[in-house]
């Protein structure tokens, strides 16, 4: 099964040192009033479940109507900066652009997708064994990045993500899955598995991990997402890259920010 896929054209801009993003937490409900009971009884069912969430079955106005593949589209936000990595004749510099790439993949997936939607972050579709989504970015100077993410297990939930520029000689693949958990009222989604970037020319080969999630306000019925915990990029040739993500406190601070 193939999801269908997307072509757009590269045009997103921004700086590549911004650090940190508050998203606007959503003014909206995704429960609708008159789903309010069934929605209470769903929290309670939550709440004294002890296996993975994603095994349990959500009321279909908590669902999204896209299939989770299709966030992995993230990976390639910003075609330009994947594309750029490539320019560096530094091993140095070279991880800095491959640091600044990966920031970008993680504002687009937790950040400005999130501050985008008014009602809330709801739950993908789980994929089946096999659905593809495939989506491809033309950019006239860059050439064409294409993108592929598939399911490749069904239990436990694996899926397989392979992206590339054939024009910059940059070519990425890996693999990711989550587990998640209640903690207090905020779900906690650990993120598993790894991504690893190759480049034309070079043996170079960078590795990357991905952040926890915290879904928070569920109570309220305006969840959003919040990145926590540690990630890292490691490169063959010794350099390495680490990213401690802090939760914002109650009372003050911002979401997304990282030392």
């Amino acid at each position: 099964m193939t999801s269908d896929s997307k072509s757009v054209s590269s045009s997103a801009s921004g700086s590549s040192n911004r650090r940190s993003a508050t998203p606007n937490e959503p003014d909206g409900s995704i429960v609708p009033s008159s789903s309010s009971g069934d929605f209470m009884s769903f929290f309670k069912g939550i709440l004294s479940f002890t296996g993975d969430l994603s095994a349990l079955t959500c009321p279909s106005f908590l669902l999204n109507g896209i299939s989770l593949l299709e966030y992995g589209a993230h990976w390639s936000d910003y075609p330009h900066v994947l594309a750029e990595i490539t320019k560096a004749t530094d091993p140095a510099e070279r991880m800095k652009l491959v640091a600044r790439w990966f920031v970008s993949t993680l504002y687009g997936s937790y950040n400005k997708r999130v501050a985008e939607s008014n009602t809330g972050e709801k739950k993908p579709f789980n994929p089946i064994l096999g659905e593809q989504f495939r989506a491809s970015w033309a950019d006239p100077e860059y050439g064409e990045t294409t993108f592929v993410c598939e399911q490749v297990s069904h239990h436990p939930p694996v899926s397989g993500i392979y992206f590339e520029n054939a024009k910059a000689g940059i070519y990425g693949s890996g693999h990711f899955s989550q587990k998640s958990k209640f903690k207090g009222t905020t779900m906690k989604v650990v993120q598993e598995g790894r991504v690893t970037v190759r480049m034309a020319g070079t043996d170079e080969i960078y590795c990357l991990t991905l952040p926890s999630l915290n879904i928070c306000s569920i109570l309220t019925g305006k969840p959003f997402l919040e990145m926590s915990d540690s990630t890292y990029i490691r490169s063959s040739k010794g350099y390495s890259a680490e990213f401690q993500w802090l939760a914002k406190s109650w009372f003050y601070g911002e979401y997304h920010k990282f030392t």
